[in-house]
């Protein structure tokens, strides 16, 4: 029930004791745990995700295999195959190189670094043209 202070404050300090209430937090379930650090198998079905990434998220398990797949590559140098850890280096290319095959010349870079030169060159430097003048 309602007191009279109450029913006379305004919308806005209503709206702000509302804010001040804390949240509900969700607590992860041991299941849910199991199902985010889930490690896929050979055959390409997960080992200890079962229904529960199923019934949690809905979209299959294509999503989470080919996100996985991606982690590999960035832990792994392309070039060498050796595992990386925080310390890859990414390339313009598209591929993560350990320390000795971080520089293009070291790796088969695919990447036209003289293109690209061009273009920026291009794009900060736009040429000036003035206009021409009728000689008489």
């Amino acid at each position: 029930t309602p007191t009279a202070e109450e029913s006379q404050a305004s919308p806005q300090q209503q709206q702000q004791q509302q804010q001040q209430l804390p949240l509900p937090l969700s607590i992860p379930t041991p299941q849910s745990i199991a199902a985010m650090l889930a490690v896929p198998t050979d055959d390409g079905s997960a080992s200890s995700r079962g229904a529960f990434c199923d019934a949690s998220s809905g979209s299959g398990s294509g999503s989470v295999v080919g996100g996985s797949s991606e982690l590999k590559r960035r832990n792994r140098c392309h070039a060498c195959k050796k595992r990386v850890g925080l310390t890859g280096f990414e390339c313009r290319c598209g591929g993560t190189y350990c320390p000795a095959h971080r520089y293009s010349d070291k790796h088969d870079c695919s990447f036209d670094y003289r293109s690209h030169g061009r273009h920026e060159i291009r794009k900060a430097n736009p040429q000036v043209l003035s206009s021409k003048v009728d000689r008489l």
